[in-house]
Parts: C-alpha cells; sequence; structure tokens
C-alpha cells in the first residue's frame, strides 16, 4: 500500500450545507385544498424495487386528512400523472405535525438507475388542516432534484424527500437534505455533556491533516475551546485550539478551518471520535436530526453517529443525529502497482 496524495484537499465526508440568510433553514410549503401536490423530481441512484416515499411534515402541519404518495414519470420536467415502474399509489391519514412519514407504496415501483422520476405527495382528501412538506433553501441552487409545486411551478432547492427499497436502503440522492431540524446546543466544562461531537469509521485508509467545522454566527469557539480526535481506547490523536479572530464574524454562519501540528492516519474500519469541548463559559454548537439512519444525507456517510459525554466519563452515541465536523483530508492509501504473483507449482503452465 501507497500514500496517493490528492490534486485538491478535500472535506470527508463532503458534507455540503446549503447556506441561507446566515443559517441553515427549513422552508416549508404549505396547502390546504384537496389535490394540492408537493414532488421531489430527481435520478433514481440505483436499479432495484422502490417501496416507500419519504417525507417531513413540519412544524403547525397535520390535521383530517388523506395524503397520497406516488412515483411518477416525468413529463416536461413536472410529473406526468402517469404512475412510474408499474407502481401504484399508496395512502395515509391524518399526519402529524413535526413528523417523518414513509408511505408504502400499494404495488411497489420496477426501477433502473439513471431514470428520472417524480416523487409526489398529495392531499387526496381534506377535511381540515394543513400538509407541510419540508425542503431547503440555499445557494447556490440545484438544478436536479429539484421540486415542483401544484401549480406545476419547478422550483430550484433541496428537496426533503427520500425513497427506500425493498431491501431497507434508502436511495442516496445526492442534492437532497431530508432532515427534520438542525438545533442549537449550548454547553461548557460544567455543563452535562460537557464534549459533543461525531463517532465515525472510514471504509478506507486516508491521511487527514485537519478539521472543517461549522459553528453558529454568534457565540462560537474561542482559543479557549479545543477540537480533538480521539482513537476508540480514547487517546487525543490530534487536538486543536481556534483563533477567535478569524471564527466569530457578525452575520457568518460556515466551516472554520483548524489544522493539526501533523497528519493524522485514519486506518479503515476503525473507530475514531472527532469531538469539541468547551472552556468554562458556554458555547453554541448545531446539530442536525435526520428520519432514518439509514439516510445518507447529503453525502453525509451513515457510520457518522453524534456521540457526548460528560467529566471525561463513558461515550454514549445518538442515532439519527450529527454535527458538521468533518475531516480535511489529503491522501489516500491505495494498493502498490504489481503483477500476479507466482506460487510454487505454477512455473510449469496447466497439465492435461
Amino acid at each position: 500500500m501507497a500514500w496517493k496524495s490528492l490534486s485538491a484537499l478535500t472535506m470527508w465526508p463532503n458534507f455540503d450545507l446549503p447556506i441561507h440568510n446566515s443559517i441553515l433553514s427549513h422552508v416549508t410549503i404549505d396547502f390546504a385544498l384537496s389535490n394540492r401536490y408537493s414532488s421531489m423530481i430527481f435520478e433514481v441512484p440505483k436499479s432495484g424495487t422502490i417501496t416507500k416515499i419519504g417525507f417531513y411534515n413540519g412544524p403547525s402541519g397535520g390535521g383530517t386528512m388523506t395524503v397520497e404518495a406516488s412515483l411518477q414519470t416525468v413529463s416536461g420536467g413536472i410529473p406526468s400523472g402517469s404512475n412510474y415502474g408499474s407502481s401504484a399509489p399508496g395512502t395515509i391519514t391524518n399526519p402529524s405535525a413535526d413528523t417523518a412519514y414513509e408511505i408504502t407504496l400499494a404495488t411497489p415501483a420496477t426501477a433502473t438507475k439513471g431514470d428520472r422520476v417524480a416523487a409526489k405527495i398529495r392531499i387526496s382528501a381534506l377535511t381540515s388542516g394543513t400538509l407541510r412538506v419540508q425542503y431547503v433553501s440555499q445557494a447556490p441552487n440545484n438544478q436536479l432534484p429539484y421540486k415542483v409545486n401544484s401549480f406545476d411551478a419547478k422550483i430550484s432547492v433541496r428537496p426533503g424527500m427520500w425513497v427506500v427499497y425493498n431491501d431497507g436502503s434508502v436511495g442516496e440522492i445526492h442534492g437532497t437534505l431530508p432532515f427534520t431540524a438542525f438545533t442549537t446546543l449550548a454547553f461548557s466544562s460544567s455543563s452535562t455533556p460537557d464534549e459533543v461531537g461525531n463517532y465515525f469509521t472510514s471504509p478506507v485508509k486516508l491521511r487527514a491533516i485537519g478539521v472543517a467545522a461549522m459553528f453558529p454566527s454568534l457565540n462560537g469557539p474561542t482559543s479557549a475551546d479545543t477540537m480533538r480526535l480521539y482513537s476508540a481506547a480514547n487517546d487525543v490523536l490530534a487536538s486543536m485550539s481556534f483563533d477567535v479572530g478569524t471564527v466569530n464574524i457578525s452575520g457568518a454562519a460556515g466551516y472554520t478551518r483548524a489544522l493539526f501540528s501533523s497528519p493524522v492516519t485514519i486506518e479503515a474500519d476503525t473507530v475514531y471520535r472527532l469531538a469539541f469541548a468547551p472552556g468554562a463559559t458556554s458555547r453554541d454548537v448545531k446539530y442536525f436530526a435526520y428520519p432514518s439512519q439509514a439516510l445518507k444525507v447529503n453525502g453525509w456517510d451513515t457510520n457518522w453517529v453524534y456521540t457526548s459525554r460528560t467529566d471525561s466519563g463513558a461515550w454514549t452515541q445518538t442515532n439519527e443525529r450529527a454535527l458538521p465536523f468533518v475531516l480535511l483530508v489529503d491522501a489516500i492509501d491505495v494498493p502498490a502497482p504489481g503483477g500476479l504473483l507466482l506460487h510454487p507449482g505454477m512455473a510449469g503452465g496447466m497439465r492435461a
């Protein structure tokens, strides 16, 4: 094996956070009339059988109604009205607010990778209430996937919808952001917990040279606070502090970068933790929650999981939650070039 330097420094995982008005924000499509809909236009991520369509019903949504989910073909960039892949729509009744739903199709869809498809959420019958299908504002915008509303208007945003296959896997549709909340956590060296971060494993051997971490625009880290990279045995592999003059820029929200004093090797399939520990003064971090640990959220690997502890005690993990802390990677380990090895008995060639 040998290190292969990357042509450009990369963040791993490549969690691409959209920034809107200096904060990551949910927006909802509200509709309170029968036959109104919200849809996601996307390319099928892998061939297989799609059984469910997922979405998040936002705050103050819900009521007495029937909600239909369907997969449709696309015509002119909008849902055609024709079911895709020999599927048939499924329904739920009386959805609640602040709740993620996965609606099972009455007949699954036979899907082919690369097909352009519409996942459509529609009120099919309404007595009272409002449906609030969430998506995320962003800059810059995506051209695919995108959403289409009840008036067949194409809107270039990040949809918050997903699809589930019959093997239980969730389709990785890059450009979506199906999370349910982006929550501020204020904590200090005397709070419970007093250290939070991400528990993770890597599928390949990496060389990390630092950290990229997103903090709120106010009350972010200072030189009194520390970011640490831990081994599974809680050995500190790297420790970094922050230059307060480069972090708390008024109105700014985005990644701040801190470099290790020397590169750290991240072994494949090995447990690590990347954690933030504030000093005596309370600091803010933001974590995001998402509906299912099986979701790969816009490049965010399912092997990255929120972790926390108090007073250097035992770590705990919380599924379906993570912090926007990632590694800066400059090289990966690749097999050394070489040919077929000759083993004893091979030199004579094949025998009749």
